[in-house]
């Protein structure tokens, strides 16, 4: 649900702040490589069984990295991305396309 509110604020915000030339992005990313990734584990699989299954469940055949986020950033708030506006941009290696396969732990 904040998720959804998130982007619907992004667009919202897009709009009314639009004629004062200021554009509203957000990012939306799949699972990301940090800190809290290590510390949010299902207490049957280890932290790397978790980034080998992530990996393998999207098309790129990897997890996400900070700097993937970084450089979705850096584009959005750049002037190659000047006539964009109101997006909610996803940085998840193609997994919105790709069901998420989990192991049976049965």
């Amino acid at each position: 649900m904040s998720k959804s509110a998130i982007d619907m604020f992004t667009k919202s915000m897009a709009l009314e702040l639009a004629p004062k030339r200021i554009r509203c992005n957000a990012i939306n990313p799949a699972a990301i490589r940090t800190p809290i990734f290590n510390k949010v584990k299902n207490s049957d699989l280890s932290t790397d069984r978790m980034t080998e299954i992530a990996a393998n469940s999207y098309p790129v055949g990897r997890i996400g990295e900070p700097l993937d986020c970084a450089m979705a950033v850096a584009y959005l708030a750049s002037d190659a991305a000047s006539f964009i506006n109101g997006v909610c941009l996803l940085v998840d290696g193609g997994s919105v396309n790709s069901p998420l396969i989990m192991p049976n732990n049965n």
